[in-house]
């Protein structure tokens, strides 16, 4: 720093010393030290010596008095609360200093503990801090500021002076200032409302206190879904959930509506279902690795193929769904191959089933028979999907240009798949097309991409979600709704509907793989001829593979035809070496073989039943797919 710098800088440091100094000064002057002392430490106003805010001695404030309308949230703390801060801050601050000039050492010393003792309780208290600062940001905050005007607290006040929320939502108490007039029934139910829906406390019980100084509410959330909800409660443990029927969720699927699919159980033993005719054709599956997507859909799969319907899985994971491969009902793609010649076969189908309604519908809307049994598609993993489909249809241009021109297909730039898969998602209740998209984080870019993903993504109405963040809640759900803790649990999903208020938690319905099978076996639906090369299950070292069934008539194969009489179900076997490849075992099992050995040695002694050999291929045992994987996910759930 050059000579003249400093200059400069010691003349900037000396006039602001005079200037604070100076007004210091004609502050004294004018208002005496005796009365700034006597403002100090009574805190009966500000040191031009008018009030700050409308509070009394003993009484807090509610309103600020100064030009701006804000004022610190100190002064709103009664004044003998205030004067007891600065009194005790003031001579901590006075011995400190009388310390440092006369016992300098001892004072350094026992400054040097206190720094210690603070810095170790700044980190306990900032971690506290950091764990809940989430719950203070969704929760707590957002709640004081829509209540604070009714509750006549100031919004500079903390939250917590007046709410307290529990982290794991399981209560909420809300303490009104002494004295505050008793609201109306009508602002009672508004109070509570609002406090309910902030917190996402759909349907919960609300108590009031009106005896005492203090007015107050306590709001408590419903009974939570149950841990697990089993059809066969014996097989599984009757304990998980006694409160509730064994056949409560087989009682709720033969009562429901033919539109209707019933999810599981909700808060307060509630069966939870939604409809694909009054609440949206399309559903989304956003949930994360392990939070129950492979459940979902069996559930949701297990009841329309139990209805009559056909489902198509396009399962481009390779991670199969054994309980419904090989079955006369359902077309299983489980290559891109196979998926992209689905997808352009669906928007065929869309064209016909349009053209059957338009020539069946009278002048007043009523449809004439029906164009086709209901299809619902998986779209496993939408995220891969999308990019596999744009990567096959890439190669696919690449290879025709290569040709010669005299031999060119000309195919256009944009994948029939994919404008199958779109005008899909726009097909209405009408054509009884359904698609129900799994992925871990709907984006618009799995959705199609742009504009048109943003579009896809809004057909889909019905909305369940699991393991979400902050985005994935604000993309599908919105900032309107609060977002509950997502759970860890699996299964437990947040059931969003358009045009409905509030999420729905629920517990989805646990059907196993041999369930599965049993209520799609019991379904008369048949796929499609032109799709009936989906429904052949071709496990690894089995050349000729049984017939799914046979499917008569149906001409050029648009229609449906539906045989009564069910075909034998195919042989869905498998060794351990390629139940891992398909997925059903983990990857982090170094040795499968072994690993599994040690499974069924522990279910044996447990008493517990295992899977059955079924024949053996060269030195490698053969096991029931359904059975086997049934097996895997019970001793995974029991641990």
């Amino acid at each position: 720093m050059t000579a003249l710098q400093a200059h400069l800088l010691a003349l900037v440091v000396l006039l602001a010393l005079t200037g604070v100094l100076g007004h210091r000064d004609a502050r004294f002057r004018k208002h005496r030290p005796h009365a700034l002392a006597w403002r100090w430490f009574t805190a009966s106003a500000g040191w031009h010596g008018r009030p700050v805010t409308n509070r009394g001695l003993t009484r807090p404030g509610t309103k600020a008095l100064t030009p701006t309308g804000y004022a610190h949230r100190r002064w709103y703390l009664p004044r003998w609360q205030h004067a007891l801060w600065r009194t005790q801050w003031t001579f901590v601050t006075l011995l400190t200093c009388a310390g440092l000039l006369f016992q300098s050492r001892r004072t350094l010393e026992y400054l040097s503990v206190t720094a210690v003792g603070g810095a170790a309780y700044g980190t306990w208290r900032g971690r506290a801090v950091v764990h809940a600062y989430s719950h203070r940001k969704n929760y707590v905050k957002p709640l004081h500021v829509r209540l604070a005007g009714e509750a006549g607290i100031p919004v500079a006040n903390k939250p917590e002076s007046w709410l307290e929320v529990a982290p794991d939502l399981s209560y909420a108490r809300l303490t009104w200032p002494k004295g505050s007039p008793l609201p109306k029934p009508q602002e009672r139910q508004a109070i509570e409302g609002i406090a309910a829906s902030t917190l996402g406390m759909k349907g919960a019980k609300a108590s009031w206190q009106f005896t005492g100084p203090k007015l107050g509410l306590r709001l408590v959330p419903p009974v939570p879904p149950p841990k697990w909800v089993f059809l066969d409660s014996l097989e599984w443990g009757a304990s998980r959930h006694p409160d509730l029927p064994d056949d409560v969720i087989l009682r709720a699927i033969r009562e429901a509506g033919v539109d209707d699919l019933v999810l599981g159980i909700g808060q307060d033993g509630n069966v939870v279902k939604v409809s694909l005719s009054n609440d949206s054709p399309h559903i989304v599956l956003s949930i994360d690795s392990g939070g129950g997507k492979s459940v979902t859909v069996r559930c949701l799969a297990s009841q329309v193929l139990f209805r009559g319907g056909i489902a198509a899985l396009l399962d481009n994971k390779l991670v199969s769904h054994p309980s419904l491969r090989g079955l006369p009902n359902v077309a299983y793609a489980d290559d891109i191959e196979k998926i992209h010649d689905f997808l352009v076969w669906l928007d065929a189908e869309i064209t016909r089933r349009g053209e059957f309604v338009r020539g069946h519908t009278d002048l007043l809307g009523n449809l004439a028979g029906s164009p086709g049994p209901r299809l619902v598609v998986f779209l496993e993993e939408q995220n891969l999907m999308m990019n596999r489909l744009r990567a096959y249809w890439a190669e696919r241009l690449a290879e025709d240009k290569a040709l010669p021109k005299d031999m060119r297909e000309n195919l256009p730039a944009v994948s029939p798949a994919i404008r199958g898969f779109e005008a899909a998602s726009y097909a209405g209740r009408e054509l009884k097309i359904h698609l129900v998209f799994v992925a871990q984080r709907f984006t618009a870019e799995a959705a199609g991409g742009g504009s048109k993903g943003a579009s896809v993504r809004m057909n889909a109405g019905i909305r369940m979600l699991a393991g979400y963040d902050d985005d994935t809640w604000k993309m599908l759900v919105g900032k309107q709704t609060p977002m509950p803790a997502s759970s860890k649990h699996a299964g437990r999903i947040q059931v969003f509907v358009k045009g409905r208020d509030g999420v729905t938690a629920v517990q989805v319905a646990f059907f196993t793989h041999e369930q599965t099978r049993r209520f799609a076996e019991s379904g008369t639906g048949r796929v499609p001829v032109k799709l009936r090369h989906l429904t052949e299950f071709r496990p690894a070292g089995i050349a000729d593979p049984v017939p799914a069934g046979t499917v008569t008539g149906g001409g050029d194969g648009s229609a449906v035809i539906v045989t009564p009489a069910l075909s034998p179900p195919v042989r869905n076997w498998m060794t351990i070496q390629q139940a891992r490849e398909s997925g059903l075992i983990p990857h982090t099992w170094k040795n499968p073989s072994g690993a599994f050995g040690t499974l069924k040695n522990r279910a044996k002694k447990a008493g517990r039943s295992v899977p059955e050999v079924k024949a053996m291929r060269g030195n490698r045992a053969v096991y029931d797919a359904v059975e086997l994987a049934d097996f895997l996910e019970r001793e995974t759930v029991r641990t």
